[in-house]
């Protein structure tokens, strides 16, 4: 698979889940993007393991990721709200609930994370962070061209996104 193709997929993911967003399927949206999110750490990964870890993905996300999205949250913030959508669709984790990570909550539309922030502390709650569903979109589509543009992985890239799913139409 050439650089070209890689980047055509991700582009490919990116509207998909910008159209989970437009028809109301957030959560849809967001699982997708984390499960990017998981094929960018695989393909980023130092070593040949079999599996992309905890450490693999929290590496992509503090590499490429976080200075785009300019929040105050870090790389285990966002594991733990993956495994929290994708193994509860709560955002409650194993390594929230051992204060380990702060619980991610989402705006999107016209809904402003300030003003999510402001309901969910007047209910006591503290340990969280508010993020806004376009926001973290617009940054992730910017880190994926951040990412795909390194010379020096270029090859490691290539040869790696062989085993990625591809894409076959058969015309009758």
């Amino acid at each position: 698979m050439k650089i070209e193709e890689i980047q055509i997929k991700f582009s490919g993911f990116i509207n998909a889940i910008r159209q989970c967003i437009m028809i109301n399927q957030v959560q849809a949206g967001l699982i997708l993007f984390y499960s990017c999110i998981d094929n960018l750490s695989w393909l980023n990964r130092k070593h040949e393991s079999k599996g992309v870890t905890k450490s693999d993905f929290c590496d992509w996300v503090s590499l490429y990721y976080l200075h785009r999205l300019n929040r105050d949250v870090s790389a285990i913030d966002l594991y733990a709200a993956r495994c929290a959508l994708i193994h509860s669709g709560t955002p409650d984790s194993l390594l929230s609930k051992e204060m380990r990570a702060r619980k991610i909550f989402y705006s999107y539309g016209k809904g402003e994370p300030d003003e999510l922030s402001y309901l969910i502390r007047s209910r006591g709650k503290n340990d969280f962070v508010v993020l806004h569903v376009d926001e973290m979109i617009d940054a992730f589509e910017k880190s994926i061209t951040d990412f795909l543009c390194q010379d020096e992985r270029m090859q490691v890239f290539i040869e790696r996104s062989k085993s990625l799913f591809i894409d076959i139409r058969i015309i009758e």
